[in-house]
């Protein structure tokens, strides 16, 4: 199968990813280069997830975590942790 998104890295770059790899600190970025990659197994989806996030959003990108949106605001949290810690209805169980 053809790579849609071929990740092509500076030397700096590289390096960089490399350092990561060697502390243990980049388990997402593993799977953006071959050389990092041997031995470690990924879901496809999620390699080609970051090689198309790394070619169009840049290198730094794929380094920080991405920020996800809250599904509940504060009441809804709030309504849903009192549901959970009250008494479940006859005949359930939580």
């Amino acid at each position: 199968m053809k790579k849609r998104y071929v990740v092509q890295l500076s030397g700096v770059e590289r390096e960089q990813l490399e350092g990561l790899v060697k502390r243990g600190r980049g388990p997402p970025v593993v799977a953006v280069t071959p050389k990092c990659c041997c031995g470690r197994t990924k879901a496809n989806a999620e390699v080609e997830q970051i090689r198309q996030r790394c070619v169009c959003e840049g290198f730094p990108a794929v380094l920080e975590r991405r920020q996800r949106s809250r599904v509940l605001d504060s009441e809804g949290e709030a309504r849903l942790v009192s549901i959970v810690c009250s008494e479940p209805p006859a005949g359930h169980a939580w």
